[in-house]
């Protein structure tokens, strides 16, 4: 298991009741809670997007702040038949006003190992042991992929601003542990840390 950093965009649809809709003095209301509609309300579909690159058979989406096109993981859109944020997520969007563009999304790391059947297969493991695809050995295959669960939604999970002193200390050690693995000098790691965290 590991998060991913992906990008929210929203983009403006005709269709009524979309996923979100904004009000004339900017309110934002997710449809499926708040279903009136008005003339002056502009109706969006959530698209939660990647920052890896895209590929021509992906389904991509214009970015107008960074003049760029991004790979769509997940929507809200249920024409496009991809997974969804969760209505949890949508609620919580709409009471931040529609302020969250950055989040950690969840992927899965699987395994790939060779096949007891068949010695010119490999089979892809996923997290929880079970057997998801047989491929051709030499075959290329993404060992990450993104974590769906069972109502086709995907886990989304806000990036941390800020950190406990014990977290900070945490990825200290971490950093230190690197650093010593590749240069071989030996510091006084806890004068360090704490000159770190009270100087710096």
């Amino acid at each position: 298991m590991k998060y991913e950093k992906c990008k929210i965009i929203l983009v403006e649809t005709t269709e009524k009741y979309g996923t979100l809709k904004v009000g004339p003095s900017g309110k934002m209301y997710p449809c499926h809670v708040c279903c009136g509609t008005s003339f002056d309300f502009k109706f969006y579909h959530m698209m939660i997007c990647s920052y890896e690159p895209a590929f021509n058979s992906d389904i991509k989406v214009y970015d107008k702040e960074s003049n760029k096109l991004f790979k769509v993981i997940a929507t809200t859109n249920e024409n496009l038949n991809l997974p969804r944020p969760s209505n949890e997520f949508i609620i919580k969007f709409c009471k931040n006003k529609g302020n969250i563009s950055d989040i950690l999304v969840e992927y899965e790391t699987l395994k790939r190992v060779e096949s007891s059947t068949n010695y010119e297969l490999d089979d892809i493991i996923n997290e929880d042991g079970e057997k998801i695809a047989s491929i051709d050995r030499f075959e290329f295959f993404k060992l990450t992929t993104l974590k769906i669960a069972k109502d086709n939604t995907i886990t989304i999970r806000k990036i941390k601003s800020e950190f406990t002193r014990e977290e900070v200390l945490i990825l200290l050690e971490k950093a230190y542990d690197l650093g010593k693995e590749y240069h071989n000098k030996d510091i006084d790691k806890h004068k360090y840390f704490n000159y770190f965290i009270d100087e710096v």
